[in-house]
């Protein structure tokens, strides 16, 4: 069954008939030792170096989140070429698509969460229009989205709270670019090289 440009666009996703291509890029070739961060840092601190308790257990929890959010985008990114490819057979593709973007999202603002805790230090201020503060209002709309849509002033044309287009992520109030959420994952993931491969000079020393 082919579906109208209408009934995509209401009854499914906002404009979903619009959505033609991929424009989340491949991330995968964005560090050296890329998806090793973990296992690096691990490695380095049972050999190499040794960190203070509580900032092991900070970078710990930061390296983590890195690595989710990489392998949730890449995960939207692969729904999201098959739902390209196959269009009106593959709805259920759409939504795998958006629920692994909306992970990815989540797991990189926890990540640098972890960031502001280390250095004590804002990141951003209140809609401040940054990307990284588009991040937050996207991840804060997918993780309570049923505050958001029981409002009395939320649009009752939106079928969801958050969608995807060729452009990134979209919402009714903010939107986020593919180009601008993987920059932001960039950052995370030279910081993780950085931090998973600790230097010799700052053993027993706070490295954040």
């Amino acid at each position: 069954m082919v579906l109208s440009k209408y009934s995509m666009d209401t009854f499914i996703a906002p404009r979903l008939s619009e959505l033609t291509k991929i424009g989340a890029p491949d991330l995968h070739s964005c560090t050296k030792e890329y998806g090793n961060w973990v296992i690096n840092f691990i490695l380095n601190t049972i050999v190499r170096v040794r960190i203070i308790q509580r900032d092991r257990q900070l970078i710990m929890y930061f390296l983590r989140k890195v690595e989710g959010a990489f392998q949730e985008y890449h995960e939207g990114r692969y729904f999201l070429e098959n739902y390209i490819k196959n269009r009106n057979k593959a709805i259920s593709s759409y939504f795998h698509s958006l629920r692994h973007f909306e992970a990815a999202m989540s797991l990189a603002y926890q990540a640098f969460e972890t960031i502001r805790t280390m250095i004590k230090e804002k990141l951003f201020t209140k809609e401040n229009g940054t990307p990284l503060q588009r991040l937050n209002r996207l991840q804060n709309l997918s993780k309570h989205a049923n505050k958001e849509i029981s409002r009395s002033d939320f649009s009752g044309e939106f079928n969801i709270s958050i969608w995807l287009t060729n452009e990134g992520i979209e919402s009714h109030d903010t939107t986020l670019s593919f180009s601008e959420f993987s920059l932001l994952l960039i950052d995370l993931a030279k910081l993780a090289e950085v931090i998973s491969n600790p230097p010799l000079s700052r053993q027993k020393k706070n490295i954040t």
